[in-house]
């Protein structure tokens, strides 16, 4: 299957996940408000902050092994079972210190919601590892969208009998154990004695795994660090209602970047592969493809974001209207994080995790001490001014430490095109949306939102596709019928 078409395919799959969790996500804030959803994303931050722990970087360095070539079966194997033990180790002193959780989470059952929450995202982490490494990439992209689905269907009817919280976190676990079963299936299926017991050189396994993941658990941390911290650290200053609106803020700057993720998420592997054979102008090649499209959808949706950000936060709610700064700041963030995602993601799969280590500690180091310094000092808006912060100084540094390995090319004309693009889509939202405010043509604000979403897309994409003949060279060229 060609790069652009595994691409297309995680990017899909992603906007399934990421719609149906949009959707989901307005009814919960309608039913259950922000102090809710708060708690809830204090919990989900703590379980992404754990899994570090209990990872500890063992899933990209499966994934590099196992795309390798060499005994994936074997790495694959005993990469579980480091996993496994960490995920008892972290149970353990959760139960030790379990006065502490719920203290900090103000709620009564929350270490026991963090330990099955742990169980399962660390499941389905591994299953999609070994579906990764064996370059089944647009298999665990599926995985994902039939993850979520359950997901929403699980939360939805759960909230919808008054379960809240706790339906909230059973709707998150089940539908994780169960796809989790789905994507080991596979595996077993299409890959003979995936899970046998024969004799196997553990010790070099382990070595070569501990090889790699002794940088690369900070490239798991850094990502969480990007997710999650300031919403932990929030937790320790602002109320769990500004918490929520927080939260979904940064959901809707996310659904932004699912193609961003899908390409990075592609190209790991290959980058891996070309790795072996040395061929680093095809890398060179590659990274300068995923520069190019990366923030095909950030920058309209920042030019969105600015002009329609109020009536989107209040689809959600009208105590939600108050993160529309916080909002715009978390879009600049993931469109600067996603370039430095696409450089870090080359750094791994050229197996210079030292390189991306030092990148990753650059940018963990500085969104962790900004956030506890700009949190204490202008509140809420500060974690966002953090998260725009560090992900610049960690984008200028994987710049320049990619510079010295490959010539980089960025590709400036179809990045001012799609720029271009995005400031005629803008006039035309505008001034649609200026008529609709004066004259309340549609006067129902979620109709007025799609729509304006809609055609500014529409807009957008076509004149892209006028402007840049690469654009509508590589969208034809990985359709499904071509």
């Amino acid at each position: 299957m060609r790069i652009g078409q595994t691409s297309a395919i995680q990017f899909v799959s992603k906007v399934v996940t990421s719609a149906g969790g949009f959707l989901a996500t307005l009814y919960f804030a309608r039913i259950v408000g922000s102090d809710t959803l708060g708690i809830y994303f204090i919990l989900l931050s703590s379980v992404g902050w754990l899994s570090v722990l209990v990872d500890a970087g063992i899933s990209p360095a499966i994934t590099k092994r196992m795309s390798e070539g060499e005994a994936p079966a074997e790495y694959f194997q005993v990469g579980l079972g480091v996993i496994g033990v960490g995920t008892g180790a972290i149970t353990f002193f959760l139960l030790l210190f379990s006065k502490q959780v719920t203290d900090y989470i103000t709620h009564p059952y929350s270490t026991y919601f963090l330990i099955v929450l742990v169980i399962s995202g660390t499941a389905m982490t591994a299953v999609r590892t070994g579906l990764s490494g064996t370059q089944n990439v647009h298999i665990s992209g599926i995985l994902t969208s039939i993850q979520s689905i359950i997901r929403i269907v699980l939360q939805v009817a759960a909230v919808s009998i008054g379960l809240g919280l706790s339906g909230l976190v059973f709707g998150w676990v089940l539908s994780s154990l169960v796809a989790a079963a789905v994507g080991l299936v596979y595996l077993m299926v299409k890959a003979e004695n995936f899970l046998s017991l024969k004799q196997m050189n553990t010790r070099e396994r382990l070595i070569d795994i501990y090889s790699f993941a002794k940088y690369s658990w900070l490239g798991s941390l850094k990502s969480k660090t990007n997710n999650y911290a300031d919403i932990l650290i929030l937790g320790l200053f602002v109320p769990s209602n500004l918490i929520g609106v927080y939260a979904i803020a940064w959901n809707i700057a996310s659904f932004l970047t699912i193609l961003g993720s899908a390409i990075e998420t592609t190209l790991f592997p290959e980058f891996s592969e070309l790795e072996n054979q040395d061929d680093y102008t095809e890398i060179a090649h590659l990274l300068q493809k995923s520069l190019q499209y990366t923030g095909l959808f950030v920058i309209p949706g920042l030019f969105g974001g600015i002009l329609l950000g109020d009536r989107i936060l209040r689809l959600y709610g009208s105590n939600f209207v108050i993160g529309f700064e916080v909002l715009i700041l978390l879009i600049v963030s993931v469109l600067i994080y996603d370039y430095q995602k696409q450089l870090t993601g080359v750094l791994q799969g050229i197996d210079r995790p030292d390189i991306d280590f030092r990148v990753n500690g650059t940018f963990i180091g500085s969104n962790i001490i900004l956030n506890l310094i700009l949190i204490q000092q202008i509140g809420w808006y500060g974690a966002a001014i953090a998260t725009v912060l560090s992900s610049g100084i960690s984008l200028v540094y994987a710049y320049y430490a990619v510079c010295e390995i490959l010539p980089v090319s960025v590709p400036v004309r179809e990045i001012g095109k799609q720029i271009g693009a995005s400031i005629i889509m803008a006039i035309s939202v505008f001034l649609l949306e200026a008529i609709e405010s004066a004259y309340t043509i549609v006067g129902h604000n979620a109709l007025v939102v799609f729509g304006l979403v809609f055609v500014g897309a529409t807009i957008y994409m076509g004149t892209l596709m006028t402007i840049s003949d690469e654009t509508r060279k590589t969208i034809f060229d990985n359709l499904p019928i071509s």
